[in-house]
């Protein structure tokens, strides 16, 4: 009887501990879409390319001239779609943008692809840097 409690609190305590770990990189990835909108957001380029990374480590080259002129007013993600290890999720949204030399405001709608970096316990963007038009 001891046995099979001890086993059943093992089994227990072993499944909220993955639930935990579960909720701390889903948490992480909403915290790193969170703050790469925000960098875009409020002009902070250089922290939004930090977020691109390449799987194999490689930073993407990012011409970000077009940045000087856009001015990124708001944004909405509508979905995250997370793979079954946890490691790659796909994000769907849009942008409100204007021009300075225009004033009219667009919707730039994207759909980026993150990935975990394990060792470094960070959500990393494999997708372009955003093509506003």
């Amino acid at each position: 009887m001891l046995r099979k409690l001890f086993i059943v609190s093992l089994a227990v305590l072993l499944s909220a501990c993955g639930s935990a770990q579960t909720r701390q990189k889903l948490g992480s990835l909403d915290h790193a879409i969170d703050e790469y909108a925000y960098a875009l957001r409020w002009q902070r380029i250089d922290d939004a390319i930090a977020f691109h990374k390449h799987k194999d480590g490689t930073k993407p080259h990012i011409d970000t001239s077009v940045m000087d002129n856009v001015r990124v007013t708001g944004f909405n993600i509508d979905k995250r779609i997370l793979s079954d290890d946890m490691t790659s999720a796909v994000v769907t949204g849009e942008l409100d943008y204007y021009k300075e030399n225009v004033g009219t405001l667009h919707k730039l709608h994207f759909e980026q692809h993150w990935w975990y970096d394990e060792d470094a316990k960070h959500w990393y963007v494999a997708s372009d840097f955003p093509k506003f038009k």
